[in-house]
């Protein structure tokens, strides 16, 4: 594992699930119940390793990379019903 994951690309839905892991594991600590445990420990394990239920970002959409100064003129040809 790097370590790099641990540090890097923190959003603002990775902290809430950080939150929410913490939150819910100890209250299934706190509780002596085995399930809020480990739906807990699955938030952490998401947040810490910045995976989530599509993957490493492979719901994101990628930007382009375009550059707008090179755009060339479409031409256009009309077509006419006889």
């Amino acid at each position: 594992m790097s370590w790099s994951v641990l540090f890097s690309g923190w959003s603002l839905m990775r902290i809430i699930r950080l939150l929410l892991g913490i939150f819910i594991l100890a209250e299934g600590i706190s509780s002596q119940q085995w399930l809020p445990g480990i739906v807990g420990g699955i938030f952490l394990m998401q947040a810490l390793l910045n995976i989530g239920c599509c993957g490493t970002n492979s719901c994101n959409v990628t930007n382009s990379k375009v550059d707008p100064s090179k755009s060339e003129t479409i031409q256009y040809e009309e077509i006419k019903i006889k």
